[in-house]
C-alpha cells in the first residue's frame, strides 16, 4: 500500500490526516496530508469502483 486513506478526524478542525509512503513522494520522505470530508468520500468512491472492476474482470477470468 503506497497511501493511508484518511479514517480518523483531527481534534475539531474538520480535517482528515492521512499518510503517503516514502515510496511515492519526490523527496523519499514519508508525507503527512489533510483532507476535507468530502475529498475523503471521493477517495473512498474512487477506490470501490477499482475493486468492483478488480472483481468484474476477476469472475470472467482474465
Amino acid at each position: 500500500m503506497t497511501i493511508e486513506v484518511p479514517r480518523l478526524r483531527l481534534g475539531g478542525t474538520g480535517y482528515y490526516m492521512g499518510r503517503l509512503t516514502k515510496r511515492v513522494t519526490k523527496s523519499r520522505q514519508a508525507c503527512t496530508y489533510h483532507l476535507v470530508p468530502p475529498k475523503v468520500g471521493e477517495v473512498e468512491g474512487y477506490m470501490e469502483l477499482l475493486r468492483a472492476r478488480q472483481n468484474d474482470e476477476g469472475s470472467r477470468g482474465w
